[in-house]
């Protein structure tokens, strides 16, 4: 990333050693994070951000990942990552308000479906009850 760059674009830009640690970041990615630099620059990037496996699709791919903030439940990010022979460079948007309405749409079709079963069951209990 060249000095200055990285912070005219309105993403996240976080560059990781071979390691999988954070080596370089912008202002946008640590606002984000809502860490100053010390406590970023270093630390595993999985410390800082997790998959939710409730919301990765089933033919899991190599685009965008949707990825929870390990201390903020509610803040996600859609990440991509491009390897390079020094690390991997990640670019990240905020992706907090899909990420909600991902989950009150799972939570909506867990419901649907608990609500069909006590349905079905409701009803063949009413055709045992019922004389033929």
């Amino acid at each position: 990333m060249e000095p200055g760059f990285s912070d005219a674009v309105p993403v996240g830009v976080v560059e990781l050693d071979r390691g999988g640690c954070v080596r370089r970041l912008n202002s946008w990615a640590l606002d984000w994070f809502g860490m100053p630099s010390e406590r970023v620059i270093g630390i595993p990037w999985d410390h800082l951000l997790h998959f939710d496996d409730d919301l990765l699709a089933a033919d899991f791919s190599l685009g965008a990942l949707m990825m929870r903030h390990a201390d903020l439940p509610d803040r996600a990010a859609l990440v991509t990552r491009t390897e390079g022979p020094d690390g991997a460079v990640l670019v990240m948007v905020d992706g907090s308000t899909r990420y909600s309405a991902l989950r009150a749409l799972r939570r909506s079709y867990r419901l649907a479906a608990r609500t069909q079963v006590r349905l079905q069951l409701v009803a063949s209990r009413r055709e045992l009850l019922l004389p033929p």
